[in-house]
């Protein structure tokens, strides 16, 4: 097995990483999406995700497990049996399964098969699309929701410019209203002087 990668490893060495295994699968984005969701469940920041780690990070997307179910979804990924998942493993785990392809092959041994196939088939699947879903829904929103906020903004902008136009109406009026007071009474007093003299 290659060299583990841990969650410090730069994106040129993970993309190159077992034969550039996640070369054509993980953006530089998402490699920064998924390291930020492995900090946050690596509780002791060992680098590595052990059963209280992983009983967190099930408890926290909703899915509480017991020790034994915790142990096996480990079990399931732990490609080193050291017990824990390291965060290369945990890269290996939200890799898709592939389509189609020799390994794939029902007649191909298993020790022949690659180690994606080879989890995949022991039922890491449906734990994997749980673990890509769960990223999905923790992933930085900010740019899909940039034209909804756009909008919004340009809302407040329209009706700032409403509020400031109907102020310097009242205001134009205001005004009027005066010039004509004053203008009422300068000739109320014109015509009273007319008529004192």
């Amino acid at each position: 097995m290659p060299k583990q990668l841990t969650i410090d490893s730069p994106y040129s060495e993970i993309i190159t990483w077992d034969n550039a295994r996640f070369k054509d699968i993980f953006t530089r984005v998402q490699i920064d999406q998924i390291k930020d969701n492995f900090r946050k469940y690596d509780q002791d920041q060992d680098g590595f995700l052990n059963n209280m780690d992983v009983k967190f990070m099930m408890e926290s997307l909703g899915e509480p497990k017991t020790h034994q179910e915790i142990l096996s979804i480990i079990g399931e990924v732990d490609m080193d049996n050291d017990g824990k998942v390291s965060f290369s493993e945990f890269l290996v785990m939200l890799i898709p399964p592939p389509v189609q392809g020799p390994e794939m092959d029902p007649g191909c041994p298993a020790l022949q098969q690659p180690v994606l196939s080879r989890i995949y088939n022991s039922g890491l699947a449906s734990k994997a699309k749980f673990f890509e879903e769960a990223i999905y829904n923790s992933r930085d929103k900010t740019n899909e929701n940039y034209e909804a906020v756009q909008s919004k903004i340009r809302e407040k902008k329209k009706i700032e410019q409403m509020r400031k136009d109907e102020e310097e109406k009242e205001r134009q009026e205001k005004e009027r209203a005066l010039k004509e007071k004053q203008e009422s009474k300068a000739r109320l007093a014109a015509r009273a002087a007319m008529f004192s003299q």
